[in-house]
């Protein structure tokens, strides 16, 4: 995960609205009475084509929904996810620049204990 983009890593576990495939970083993830989730924005748009009616299906399996009866709800364990990989992310972006200046520091000395050079005389690197 250290590697991949935050975009990347949503992709990678499939947090992307099947209708629209914007990330769930964007949207509130919503659950199906089949277990599958689509974006709240694409629900309402799927309630909104369904009238007069109050049944939707689902575009994965194309289970019926009914909106009245089933319990459509958040997908409370995805967004958690979602929001922690963008948190972890931010604080990996946040500690990158610091990581970088020590990994750079540390490898600096290791050579000059390679090649037997003395501490001081680094001013032509």
């Amino acid at each position: 995960l250290r590697r991949m983009s935050t975009s990347a890593c949503i992709d990678s576990i499939g947090a992307l609205c099947p209708i629209c495939f914007e990330p769930f970083t964007d949207t509130t993830p919503m659950m199906m009475a089949c277990a599958h989730t689509v974006c709240d924005t694409c629900l309402k748009m799927m309630a909104e084509k369904a009238k007069p009616y109050s049944v939707v299906k689902c575009p994965e399996c194309r289970t019926v929904t009914d909106l009245k009866t089933d319990a459509i709800t958040v997908n409370f364990a995805l967004k958690k996810t979602v929001h922690e990989i963008v948190s972890l992310k931010h604080k990996e972006e946040e500690l990158r620049p610091e990581a970088s200046h020590r990994w750079k520091t540390g490898r600096k000395e290791s050579i000059r204990r390679l090649v037997h050079v003395p501490a001081d005389s680094s001013s032509s690197s």
